[in-house]
């Protein structure tokens, strides 16, 4: 696999109309400066930013104003990335593609065209999807606090699980690839599958027994003919028993509805009393909504007399209507218990008999549950045998991290004595690829060193390219100490295959790589000094005369859509 490149980064800060456009080597890139907060690390995060990156900047950088443009090369193929916020371009010879977010695509497209990709699982579920750029730029990265946790680097992280994160750095050095991750899936899919056929033939076992049982205890002496007369006289028993049943219903939904007119009649009544009292003592009536005096409203219509006979007579009907329907229903009432009495005694005498029809059809549904249990059965069998595929595979794969860990450990144990760390306090014999152990104070750098170049130590010839950078610490280490980490950087970075690139950011980083007497013949030296200054002095890493010099391809990025 080639090595992927970055090749140049155009940053523009449109509100305040400052930019600068950087070019970097094929080999060692060393940024330095003379002094400290001119922009080193902004830099090292700008590059992780404009790859697709989400990363914690300072205070100064206001982000709705920034824009990048990241030129990759890997082998012969030249690739640009354009990004504001949240939304990329990506340009791939003459093709052109545009994404709205990171995981909209963006993440899939640049890994089609750089042809590698990994897959992690998802915080909340069991599915995979393309993992975020963060999780590829990770393990090649150490930023300037050199902080062991990986999700304090980059914040879109969160995202995941710490062991998913975990296992995602063994694609990078080639132990995982997509094979285990599509053995995974298919392995969680057939997983499933199973548990839900399982709880299938669970429920049809549970049927058989029932029928077993049911047929076990029917008496061959008690089973009756089909075309008995009895058989049909208990089903015309049955139907009738169903329509009175229904006809008793009715009429008491009659009743409930005569008495509810009653009811209302009775209220009516009482009220027209009532307002023809307040008429005949001349007593004002006020409206219930809105206080008004209706007095001559209610006389005008109100006729004493003719309405207490019309609501009197209506009652009266009303009363001999249910006294009609309540008949009915002691009728219907007597009918439908001497039906419930006989529905009993068929529904008991059933228990105790059962018809050929009833068995013929109990022995078909035993027989089409025992095929149907075959049937699942069968296919269990076939999903057990794939599942043993899968997970024969993904146990190959779990062998090789085993030994990829061990190699890491072995690494990682040597590179900590190196760099003067007592490890006999220390258990690194559980320790596994890209994990750490616990230290503090002055050797955390050291243990972070340590950790990040045995982890890139174990990859293969089908590992990730990416990149390494190192933005070396401003902590308080002796000289001793910062030289001894130098050293063992630079030997690193250089010994690397042929093809690799490597950035080390450090404020005099040409003076430390002296005192260790690296040579730096072949590296590209990005001195922050020569950059553009403010009227104080002040080195900086955007300006407006870069904005000036680069306007024609600034005004190609800013029409970003």
């Amino acid at each position: 696999m080639s090595n992927i490149k970055f090749k140049s980064i155009l940053i523009v800060d449109k509100e305040k109309e400052q930019a600068n456009k950087i070019f970097f080597g094929d080999k060692l890139n060393i940024i330095t400066s003379t002094e400290n907060s001119v922009g080193k690390s902004s830099l090292s995060l700008m590059l992780l930013y404009a790859f697709g990156a989400k990363v914690e900047f300072s205070d100064k950088w206001n982000l709705n104003n920034i824009f990048t443009k990241l030129e990759l090369t890997k082998g012969d193929l030249t690739i640009i990335v354009e990004r504001y916020k949240d939304s990329f371009i990506i340009f791939d010879g003459n093709q052109r593609y545009s994404y709205s977010f990171i995981t909209h695509g963006y993440s899939d497209k640049l890994y089609e065209i750089l042809d590698f990709s990994i897959k992690i699982k998802n915080k909340n579920d069991d599915s995979y999807s393309t993992a975020v750029p963060s999780i590829y730029l990770l393990p090649y990265y150490i930023p300037q606090t050199y902080q062991v946790n990986e999700k304090s680097i980059f914040s879109d992280l969160l995202m995941y699980k710490k062991s998913d994160i975990f296992d995602s750095m063994y694609f990078h050095v080639g132990i995982l690839d997509k094979t285990y991750v599509t053995a995974l899936i298919e392995a969680t899919k057939l997983r499933k599958e199973k548990q839900k056929l399982s709880e299938q033939i669970n429920t049809v076992e549970i049927r058989i027994t029932y029928l077993q049982e049911k047929l076990k205890s029917i008496d061959s002496n008690t089973i009756v003919d089909n075309e008995n007369n009895d058989i049909k006289r208990d089903v015309d028993t049955f139907e009738r028993y169903s329509q009175k049943k229904q006809e008793y219903y009715e009429l008491l939904k009659e009743e409930a509805k005569l008495l509810n007119q009653q009811k209302l009649l009775e209220k009516s009544k009482k009220t027209n009393l009532l307002l023809s009292e307040k008429v005949i003592e001349s007593d004002e009536i006020r409206c219930p909504n809105c206080n008004s005096d209706i007095t001559d409203y209610i006389n005008t219509f109100l006729d004493i007399g003719y309405a207490n006979d019309r609501i009197t007579k209506e009652l009266l009907e009303l009363k001999s209507s249910l006294a009609e329907i309540r008949k009915k229903l002691e009728v219907c009432k007597g009918k439908l218990d001497s039906l419930s009495l006989e529905v009993n005694r068929i529904n008991e005498e059933r228990q105790k008999t059962a018809s050929k029809e009833e068995v013929v059809y109990w022995n078909k549904e035993l027989s089409a549950q025992k095929n149907l249990s075959f049937d699942l059965n069968e296919s269990l069998k076939k999903i057990d045998l794939k599942l043993k595929e899968q997970e024969k595979i993904i146990k190959a794969y779990l062998q090789t991290k085993n030994t990829s860990d061990e190699k890491y450990r072995s690494e990682y144990k040597k590179l900590l004595e190196d760099l003067n760390i007592n490890i006999e306090d220390l258990d690194l014999t559980k320790v596994k690829l890209y994990q750490s152990v616990s230290l503090s104070g002055s050797e955390i750098p050291r243990l972070a060193i340590s950790k990040f170049i045995a982890y890139l130590r174990c990859k293969n010839d089908k590992s990730v390219g990416l990149p390494i950078m190192v933005d070396f610490p401003n902590l308080d280490l002796t000289n001793s100490n910062i030289d001894d980490c130098f050293k063992t950087i630079f030997n690193f970075v250089t010994n690397e295959e042929k093809d690799s690139q490597s950035f080390i950011f450090s404020i005099e980083c040409l003076e430390r790589l002296g005192r260790i007497k690296a040579d730096i013949s072949n590296a590209k030296v990005i001195n922050f000094d020569s950059f553009d200054k403010n009227q104080s002095g002040k080195v900086l890493l955007l300006s407006n005369q870069k904005f000036v010099e680069h306007l024609d391809e600034i005004n190609d990025l800013l029409d970003f859509n």
